[in-house]
């Protein structure tokens, strides 16, 4: 997917993007869960990257948008830096009725993200992630109940995927 640090100077344009994603069936309570990236090498070390996380659980539905630069230090390991748009969907109570209706009550919340990751091998991949609240905005960081200010959180994620 992903041509690091041998790629040659001379590739096509489509040569340099690369697209991912998964979407997991529904479960317990009507659950889903899905994300996508696609990003685009700029030189043999930077890509920019831009990904979509949607997950719906009982009593709520968001849909995440980070936009990031990262910078790779060999095959494997990263940092990146951008920025993230969190959005609350509409009430899951009827989700075929409400699917990506976006919940006025919230406006967007807009954050800072940095962090590092490592890809341990194709499917596999650990990461440690920044958020810095940037605007006003009133949603809460999932797991929050409320939101009284710009906050912050730090968060440890991984992928596997076979």
């Amino acid at each position: 997917m992903k041509k690091l640090f041998g790629q040659n100077e001379d590739t096509l344009l489509t040569d340099r993007l690369y697209l991912d994603g998964h979407a997991y069936p529904d479960f317990l309570f009507n659950e889903r869960h899905a994300w996508f990236r696609v990003g685009y090498l700029i030189s043999n070390s930077t890509a920019f990257e831009v990904q979509g996380h949607h997950d719906r659980y009982v009593h709520q539905e968001r849909f995440r948008l980070p936009i990031m630069v990262k910078q790779y230090f060999n095959t494997n390991f990263y940092l990146f830096s951008g920025v993230e748009y969190d959005f609350k969907m509409g009430n899951t109570r009827n989700p075929q009725d409400q699917d990506f209706l976006l919940d006025k009550a919230y406006k967007p919340r807009l954050d800072y993200i940095g962090g590092m990751g490592y890809e341990a091998k194709e499917g596999f991949m650990i990461e440690v992630k920044t958020n810095q609240q940037l605007n006003n905005s009133k949603l809460p960081y999932f797991g929050q109940r409320t939101n009284n200010g710009k906050n912050s959180v730090l968060s440890l994620g991984g992928r596997l995927s076979f």
